[in-house]
């Protein structure tokens, strides 16, 4: 799992996080679905977009003085260049799927790509039992929907959902707005413009937005155009709920870092316990026989635990 300043970002940004973890991590292959499974199209809708001709550029610059959002206009500008990549752009798992390739270019990753097709109506709120979405699930057992949503799932988990959504285990995460508008309301200026993605502008009006609006889907309404996409409004939110500031994604390999060292202190303990169980099991209290292997056990840990903690911390910083 990714930690949630990547998750809550944008593809582009969300992408970087995975393959910048991945590639840190010592992985070798990154696996995403895409509504197009074509590695070839992928890659080069992605060296497009990493290195845009002049036409890209004029494309994109004219679509963006006449209104259009960044992300339509970048899809124009992709169409003017070559069709088939501005057709991909127009599908959600696609546009990730060309972040993953993009970020595997800039880091110098050698990361392995693998796609798998995207099949089902994954962005429809309707439950497609061969390949439903966890929101269509979701929306549906909140809406009193079993039949549908409990169909959908496998066996082994059905009982265990039906069980959490009655026992209250899973929440409505509508119940997080009233929250959510306090939180805002209470910020600054300043706090606010410290959110990631804020954009010049958008504070005041997410603030403003804030005090009048009913709940976060009211306030996404209110604060969505044709420069701010709702997706962008949403992260916002998620950002000021879980007090999450540009600060907290300028180095991301702190999570990373803070995993690492986990690991190797859970070894350490590990090892230790083994040890000095057994020394104290094999010795039946000799207490001075007990100290010896003890001393020989913390030697014993602290040798493995240094060299894996030098393999992790070279491979934090291939980035």
């Amino acid at each position: 799992s990714l930690p949630v300043w990547w998750t809550r970002r944008d593809a582009e940004h969300y992408a970087l996080g995975a393959v910048s973890l991945l590639s840190s991590l010592g992985a070798t292959h990154i696996s995403f679905g895409a509504e197009t499974a074509d590695l070839f199209l992928l890659q080069t809708t992605a060296d497009l977009l990493e290195d845009p001709p002049s036409m890209f550029q004029e494309t994109l610059h004219a679509a963006l003085a006449d209104g259009a959002g960044y992300p339509a206009a970048v899809t124009s500008a992709a169409r003017a260049c070559n069709p088939e990549a501005g057709a991909l752009l127009r599908h959600p798992n696609n546009i990730l799927a060309v972040s993953y390739l993009r970020a595997i270019r800039r880091l110098s990753s050698h990361l392995i790509p693998v796609v798998i097709p995207r099949t089902g109506g994954y962005v429809s709120d309707r439950v497609f039992p061969d390949a439903p979405s966890a929101s269509s699930v979701t929306e549906a057992l909140r809406r009193g929907d079993w039949a549908d949503a409990l169909t959908a799932l496998p066996p082994f988990s059905r009982q265990i959902v039906r069980s959490d959504f009655l026992s209250g285990t899973i929440p409505d995460l509508r119940k997080l707005d009233i929250l959510l508008l306090e939180k805002l309301r209470s910020l600054c200026p300043e706090e606010v413009a410290a959110l990631p993605d804020c954009a010049e502008g958008l504070n005041a009006s997410l603030l403003k937005s804030a005090v009048h609006a009913s709940s976060r889907d009211d306030l996404i309404l209110r604060l969505t155009s044709r420069r701010y996409a709702s997706a962008r409004i949403s992260r916002l939110c998620a950002y000021a709920l879980l007090d999450i500031t540009k600060k907290d994604i300028e180095d991301p390999n702190n999570y990373v870092k803070r995993e690492n060292f986990i690991i190797v202190i859970t070894h350490l303990i590990i090892e230790s316990v083994i040890v000095f169980g057994s020394a104290f099991l094999a010795f039946r209290f000799d207490f001075s026989t007990i100290l010896h292997y003890i001393m020989v056990s913390i030697v014993i840990s602290l040798i493995p635990s240094y060299f894996i903690f030098k393999s992790y911390e070279a491979r934090m910083y291939i980035m």
